[in-house]
């Protein structure tokens, strides 16, 4: 699966969800996304509410948030419910079961910052909840890490045959 791909999945359903603005919801509702960038320092990119929604026909679990000035997007290849804490291997394309891709972008200006390495750790729980630490390529060519938590996230399961990807 492509990166462009992933990333329109991804943010796609951020623009679908007004659930996922902490514009027009209660803050201390649901769960939370904190995602930082380190560089010398660092910089706190988002602390908002989050949503996942999962594909069981094709074993990917979508996390997604967005702030005021960044949007963040996960895909996960996995098998849900898991049943004991598990890590996962951030690659630039999403591939098979194991496997992770992570997008940020800024929401003012800027190119989107694909994933090129990095691990995602998810708890086994109802909800999703577990932490990242990955590094993305700027336009330069330097990689800068990203780390965060997401933090009960409620799970919606995806209506059968809306998530397949081709």
């Amino acid at each position: 699966m492509r990166r462009p791909l992933i990333a329109a999945a991804a943010l796609g359903l951020a623009g679908a969800c007004n659930a996922c603005s902490g514009a027009d919801r209660d803050p201390n509702a649901g769960g939370r996304v904190v995602v930082q960038r380190g560089t010398r320092g660092s910089t706190r990119l988002l602390s908002d509410p989050g949503q996942a929604g999962y594909c069981p026909d094709d074993s990917i679990l979508l996390v997604i948030a967005v702030g005021r000035k960044w949007s963040s997007g996960f895909a996960i290849r996995v098998v849900l419910p898991l049943r004991a804490a598990r890590t996962f291997t951030v690659q630039s394309s999403l591939g098979g079961l194991g496997t992770a891709t992570a997008v940020f972008r800024p929401l003012e200006a800027g190119a989107a910052w694909y994933a090129e390495g990095g691990m995602v750790s998810l708890e086994a729980s109802r909800s999703v909840s577990g932490s990242f630490d990955l590094t993305a390529p700027d336009t330069a060519g330097v990689h800068v890490s990203f780390r965060g938590r997401w933090s009960h996230l409620p799970v919606h399961l995806l209506p059968e045959g809306s998530c397949a990807f081709q």
